[in-house]
Formats: C-alpha cells, structure tokens, sequence
C-alpha cells in the first residue's frame, strides 16, 4: 500500500500498517505524479521543483525495497501519461509545462526501462487537448491524457491519437506522419476508440465518424457519415467494421457521467466506410461489444436486454435474439452504496434526484460482457454477474 503525505512516501505492509520503506526526498506529490508499471516492480515518482517548474526529475523506484533503479534530470516539464512498451524495453513519457492548462503543446520522451538512458526526446507539432483530473479540485483543476486512448504500438512504430493521428518511429522518436483532426467532444472523456489496424490501413474514430488513413503514407482513404455520438470502441472482422455508438462517459464539466446517444452499433465497409447496417435501438445504457464468429452475431446488453445481431444482414439489421435482464438494485440497507458510484461527485442526492426523477427506478445497468476461456459470456453489472451461453442462449 502506497501513501503519501507532505513529508514522504511510505510502502506499508498491508496486514500490519507498518512501513516497508520511506522516502522523504521526494514530498508534497500529487497523486498523477507517481505511476506504477504494470508487470515490474517499478514506481516511477516525477518530482517537479516548484509550481512553475520547467523540468522534472524522474526516479525510478524498487517497490520492494524503496531503493533507486535509475534517476533522470531530463524530462521537460510534468507528465501527463506515461506508456510502457516491454517488448522494447522502453517507456514513453509525455509532458506539458503546466498541468493547469487545458490545452498545450507535447513533449515525449523515451527512456530505457532498465537504466533510464533516454534513447530520444520529440516535441508533438499541434496544441493538444488536455482533460481534468478526476480526484482534482474543482476550483484549482489539472489536467493531464485521461480523457484519451493510449498510444497504440505496431512494430517500430508508436500511433498516438492527440489531435488526429500521428506516427511516431519508435527508434528515433521522428515523426512519420500525421493527419490533425478535431477528437474533442467537449468535456467527455474516452468517446473515442483505440487505433486498430489491419496489415495497410489504420482506423480510427472521432466525433461520431470513422476514418482509414494509409500506415505507409498517412493519406486518409476515406472518413465515415457522422453516425451522431462517440464511436469508443471498433471492432474489425473480415470485411467489416463494426463500431460502438454512445455510452455512459465521464463528464469532467459536470462532474458526473452522463449518458451519450444514439446508442447502438454501426457497421462499416472496410474498403469505402460506406455503412453495411446501422442499429440504433438500444434503451438507456449500452456495454461493449462483443463478436462471436461462430454463431454469426455480436453481442452486447442495454439497460433491459441481452442483445445478439446478425452479422450476416445488411441494409436492416435483424436481432438474432433479445433476452430479457432481470438486474434490480437491492434496495436494503445498504440501498445506495453500489448505484452511488454512476452518479460522481453528486453522491447520494444524485441517486435521489435519479430515482425520483424515473419514479423509483432500480434497474442496475449491466456496464461490461467478457468472454471466458470456455465460450461463456460474463455481463457484470454494479451488484450483479450473470453468466450467458451464447451457444445455447
């Protein structure tokens, strides 16, 4: 367990409270300022000198014994995201001179995972468009890369989707190509799916539109009709592509999530983006999307129902099945405590507001569906898991 407080930070021993280690040369941290890596047993601490700092000194950190792997006085500015490529050995940090603007130029940097050589350092070209901090304050915000999706590698190549889509060669950190284009949709966060790829061609979405860009060149092949709301997700198979429509997003402006219509799935023509089918009638909520190849549907859950379409149609799109959910809020003495988290900084007069306003409504919107090992399907709502057969239904 990590903590932090004016004076240092301490790993305690999560049965007994007591430290495993402290340091008091790195103090007074925000909490944005300090990221684990995710498979090794690294904490990296970026401490920058003063409000108005033009530079930042990066430890790397042992988490078991609090010792220094590496430090680096060469990052410029304060991190705003920090990206692990462990085939490479590397780690891309990318900053900003003052985390209270929320809009600015960036700076990435690689540096050896190991020793912390930074192997190359490159300015991004265009102003980009920053998001606040969740657990910041409201009155005295920062902002940092959370309302975007990660960069995404492909071989020696890094695609980040700031501002358009770049490319990056991961050697050298030059810029390959780049196609700006507007990814902002206000304050939401995340409405935007992650690149994905194919051999040639690059997709990505922004603003309710998809677009194939060129990974050789960067010339866009075409871009999508405006479906109307954030694409999050895009799933490509054989020669379609299948692509998310609206959702529930956190609204960094209003401080709470709110929901984004239409809400459904829009199928796309890999080669011309022209639309294959559209469905559009998903109630209230949707979850992701998940493509089951074998039975010829995708699969997904709105606020009421398990949802199969046909993948097999075009033009009008065919349920292949609807099944009804059966997920109610328990509504004991514990009523609140699960639904509370939808609904943000309004806390339990939010869900007040909620339910009085749908006249007592417990439904518990399913939030997630993965798939096992097995075959089986797991939708996971906020106090329930089902588990589905998509064979049997």
């Amino acid at each position: 367990m990590l903590l932090g407080t004016d004076n240092d930070i301490a790993y305690l021993n999560p049965e007994t409270g007591t430290p495993a280690w402290t340091r008091n040369d790195v103090k007074k941290l925000n909490q944005d300022d300090v990221k684990e890596i995710p498979g090794t047993p690294i904490l990296l601490v970026a401490d920058s000198t003063g409000s108005f700092s033009k530079g930042t000194r990066l430890y790397a950190i042992d988490v078991l014994t609090g010792k220094d792997i590496w430090v680096s006085d060469k990052l410029k500015g304060s991190p705003v995201a920090v990206i692990p490529n462990y085939e490479k050995s590397l780690i891309l940090m990318v900053t900003v001179m003052d985390k209270r603007m929320n809009k600015d130029k960036l700076d990435i940097a690689a540096f050896d995972l190991g020793s912390g050589k930074v192997l190359w350092q490159n300015e991004f070209s265009e102003k980009v468009d920053l998001y606040g901090i969740e657990r910041g304050s409201k009155y005295f915000s920062r902002f940092d890369l959370s309302g975007t999706q990660p960069p995404v590698f492909d071989g020696d190549s890094v695609y980040f989707t700031y501002a358009g889509l770049h490319r990056f060669n991961l050697a050298d950190g030059k810029l390959i190509w780049k196609v700006p284009y507007d990814v902002t949709e206000g304050n939401i966060k995340r409405a935007n799916a992650a690149a994905t790829f194919d051999p040639d061609t690059v997709y990505t979405s922004a603003k309710g539109r998809v677009r194939a860009i060129d990974k050789t060149t960067g010339a866009v092949k075409w871009t999508s009709k405006d479906f109307g709301g954030g694409i999050a997700e895009i799933v490509p198979y054989k020669d379609v592509l299948y692509s998310r429509l609206g959702g529930v997003f956190y609204d960094f402006g209003k401080r709470e999530y709110v929901t984004k219509k239409p809400l459904g799935v829009a199928a796309v023509d890999k080669a011309t983006g022209a639309p294959v089918w559209l469905y559009d009638k998903a109630q209230d909520s949707i979850t992701n999307i998940v493509l089951l190849p074998e039975q010829n549907f995708i699969m997904l859950a709105d606020a009421k129902n398990l949802i199969g379409l046909d993948t097999t149609n075009t033009g009008k799109i065919k349920e292949t099945f609807k099944q009804k959910l059966e997920f109610k809020f328990n509504l004991g003495k514990a009523a609140t405590v699960a639904k509370v988290g939808r609904f943000a900084m309004g806390g339990l007069g939010g869900l007040a507001k909620n339910m009085s306003a749908k006249g007592g409504d417990t439904t518990d919107e399913p939030v997630l569906i993965s798939k096992q090992e097995n075959g089986t399907l797991v939708i996971r709502g906020k106090q329930h898991l089902m588990a589905f057969d998509p064979r049997t239904r």
